[in-house]
């Protein structure tokens, strides 16, 4: 089933602004892959304004990451301890 996108409600200066916050942080997420797994392999890690935030659940990264950062959204990952393959690339 293919994903569908709904665009019921017009964007707003909020929206915009957030999404491209998540754009940065995701690409800021794959242009340190390999540092953040050095560093953090085996934990969650939040992503917010370019920083990251290493917990050993996924909610304790994301609460972690919010009390820094409370206005942004941060996105959320778990970086196994063995990388595959395909991850080295």
């Amino acid at each position: 089933m293919p994903l569908e996108f709904s665009h019921d409600e017009p964007a707003t200066p909020e929206s915009v602004q957030r999404s491209r916050q998540l754009l940065k942080d995701q690409e800021w997420h794959a242009e340190h892959s390999q540092e953040l797994h050095n560093r953090f392999a085996g934990f969650f890690v939040a992503v917010v304004g370019e920083e990251p935030f290493a917990a050993a659940t996924r909610q304790d990264a994301y609460a972690l990451a919010k009390q820094h950062k409370p206005d942004a959204e941060p996105i959320v990952f778990f970086l196994p301890k063995e990388r595959t393959e395909t991850e080295h690339l």
